[in-house]
């Protein structure tokens, strides 16, 4: 199968953007006759003044596709050269992509070619394409040291390619996931390089920086923390992982490691230890267990956590529903108008000790919808613009008797259970 078979007609039309026009034009000379036809047909003017128009005009024309084609591979043939040779000179995957693909039709579409090449590493891709946006905008290019496993970079672009680095991590964790199985071709394509781009102390500081939000002491740790935690410390993982694969693969090669590079791995490490404590004093804290196992993982915290996130809400729809049965009117027509309402929250209240997963969205729903009406009979005034958002939420879910009802203010909560349901609320 050609290259060209494997990307789609808008991603044919994006490369056709990046191809020289000369190259169109050398082409044109040394096949002039597979372009006739196109002088019949009154377009050779446009292929004279506008070769890139031309080819996403005629791009599934088969001369057009002979012509994309060609250059593809020919490009390629380059490329694959190119990367060999860089990769001898600096031992850096990564890298050798990068110097390869700058100044061809792939510096601007590296998803293209590692679609062409049947590379499915988002990671990479992700790195190769920002630094190449970075460099081309700064005019630096990695600097490589002979014999050496470490690349050379200025301070600047060591701060934004360990950014981007960052950023690419993040967003293909679940790919990376996918691929933990194809270990073989790791050291081709599967993120070794990573490392090599943020090596740096200073990627230390900036990563703790970019999730600076779950920097939180023992005393403010609560269950709202735990998403940013637990992200934290996947991103923290994945990130390790990488790294502790790549110095395996140095060490079996005969390579030491670095003072700088131990340091780096010691200080990830650390960070991590100091978020998997943290998990474990949350859990701790919310667990129904008298005594925490030892040696509990990531995934069995998690599940106490949720667990604990999962009673926490109930409990919170319990409370609500409580006091919106409570509701009564001294008026029998508003009263009975209201009934259907607290025999319904009635009914939920009996399935809450059942539930044991997610909270379903019609009781989560019928609970907003409680508290939206609890709140307008303790506001004073149901002209002020909170009034009126919350009279607009509830407009189409009582009825017009019951609505009356609230701006009459014909309903009232039960004393016992008012100040309770204020002193939740806030």
């Amino acid at each position: 199968m050609g290259y060209l078979q494997k990307l789609s007609d808008e991603e044919r039309i994006r490369l056709c953007g990046s191809i020289p026009e000369q190259t169109l034009k050398n082409y044109v000379d040394n096949h002039g006759k597979e372009f006739t036809k196109f002088i019949g047909l009154g377009y050779f003017n446009l292929l004279k003044e506008n070769p890139i128009g031309f080819l996403k005009k005629f791009v599934k024309d088969k001369v057009v596709t002979s012509f994309l084609e060609q250059t593809i591979t020919k490009q390629i043939n380059i490329i694959d050269k190119k990367i060999k040779e860089e990769t001898l000179k600096s031992n850096s995957q990564t890298n050798s992509y990068i110097v390869a693909l700058i100044d061809s039709i792939f510096e601007d579409n590296v998803d293209l070619f590692f679609k062409l090449k049947d590379i499915d590493n988002k990671i990479m891709e992700g790195i190769v394409g920002q630094q190449i946006v970075h460099f081309k905008e700064t005019g630096e290019k990695p600097v490589f040291e002979e014999n050496s496993h470490t690349e050379k970079v200025s301070d600047d672009s060591k701060n934004i390619i360990q950014d981007q680095s960052l950023k690419a991590i993040s967003s293909s964790l679940k790919n990376e996931n996918d691929n933990q199985n194809n270990d073989n071709n790791y050291g081709d394509v599967n993120g070794v390089s990573v490392t090599k781009q943020i090596e740096r102390e200073k990627s230390i500081n900036s990563l703790q920086e970019a999730n600076k939000e779950t920097e939180f002491s023992n005393n403010e740790l609560n269950l709202d923390n735990f998403e940013d935690l637990l992200n934290y410390y996947e991103n923290q993982s994945k990130i390790l992982q990488v790294y502790l694969k790549e110095d395996l693969e140095q060490i079996n090669l005969g390579f030491a490691l670095d003072y700088e590079r131990i340091s780096l791995v010691n200080s990830i490490s650390n960070q991590l230890r100091a978020t998997y404590d943290k998990i474990s004093l949350l859990a701790k804290k919310y667990s129904e267990l008298d005594n925490m196992p030892k040696n509990v993982s990531i995934p069995e915290f998690t599940r106490i956590i949720k667990q604990a996130i999962l009673k926490r809400k109930v409990k919170d729809i319990e409370n609500k529903l409580n006091a919106f049965v409570s509701i009564q009117s001294l008026f029998e027509d508003y009263e009975n108008s209201f009934t259907p309402y607290r025999n319904q929250a009635y009914e939920i209240i009996k399935k809450l000790d059942s539930i044991d997963s997610d909270i379903p969205e019609d009781i989560t729903k019928i609970a907003e919808n409680a508290d939206d009406f609890l709140s307008l009979l303790l506001l004073d005034n149901l002209d002020s613009p909170e009034g009126e958002k919350l009279l607009d939420n509830i407009c189409d879910i009582y009825t017009s008797k019951v609505q009356r009802g609230i701006f009459f203010n014909k309903y009232r909560m039960a004393e016992e259970l008012r100040d309770s349901y204020i002193s939740k609320k806030n």
